[in-house]
């Protein structure tokens, strides 16, 4: 009896499964198992299970994403030799990466995002006596890709001039006015603000000011990038 049992099991071990369904438990892989997708030409096109990582040499467990042609498009790595501190890296077509992070110290690795700069000189800050609001700086047409967008101004007053400064997307006021007192200059609160329409579509952000008093100039300009929360 023992025997046939053994020679059952030997046997459903080489069996190749077909189709099945899993409920109720799952499916679980251990004990140094792996789970792959093979295409017919032998490419593993996902691959989840234990790996070797030359630089520094360390065995760990991870995963691997590959295209057809068997060029990566994902895959997790130990990059400081300790199995348990895993990063992950994203691959273009052409092998360059678009996007990873930083196991080490938190946040991504790649890409490196930009700073946006304005003018430091009260003389570089575009200046108006209009007395309606006017556009001093602008971010031009850019794809919504964040549900908000985070702003400051930096405001700046000359010969007595007093009025206001706000902010519009696609033309329309948004956020809290800031007042312009005479002789300001300086950095506004930092407002966080919902952005319209659906992702990708073409979106501009302006500061505008307005003089308020009969003499002087007022101005503006304004830092801004866009964030999930």
């Amino acid at each position: 009896m023992l025997t046939q049992i053994m020679g059952r099991l030997s046997e459903a071990e080489r069996k190749t499964l077909y189709s099945a369904s899993v409920s109720q438990g799952g499916l679980t892989v251990q004990d140094g198992g792996a789970m792959r997708l093979r295409l017919d030409n032998g490419v593993d096109v996902f691959y989840a299970g234990p790996l070797h990582y030359d630089d520094p040499v360390v065995n760990y467990n991870g995963i691997i994403m590959r295209r057809p042609d068997g060029s990566p498009i994902f895959y997790t790595f130990p990059p400081g030799g300790d199995p348990n501190v895993i990063a992950w890296r994203f691959l273009d077509q052409d092998r360059n990466e678009v996007l990873a992070s930083d196991a080490v110290t938190g946040g991504l690795a790649k890409p490196w995002i930009p700073l946006t700069g304005v003018p430091a000189l009260s003389s570089a800050i575009p200046m108006t006596s209009n007395a309606g609001f006017i556009g001093t700086w602008a971010t031009g047409s850019v794809p919504k890709q964040q549900p908000y967008v985070e702003v400051q101004a930096l405001i700046r007053s000359e010969s007595g001039g007093i009025g206001n400064a706000r902010y519009t997307m696609n033309g329309t006021p948004v956020g809290s006015s800031m007042p312009i007192a005479s002789g300001a200059f300086g950095w506004q609160s930092i407002q966080v603000l919902p952005i319209p329409g659906d992702f990708y579509n073409y979106i501009s952000i302006e500061l505008e000011v307005q003089r308020t008093n009969a003499s002087g100039t007022v101005g503006g300009v304004f830092r801004g990038f866009q964030r999930q929360t």
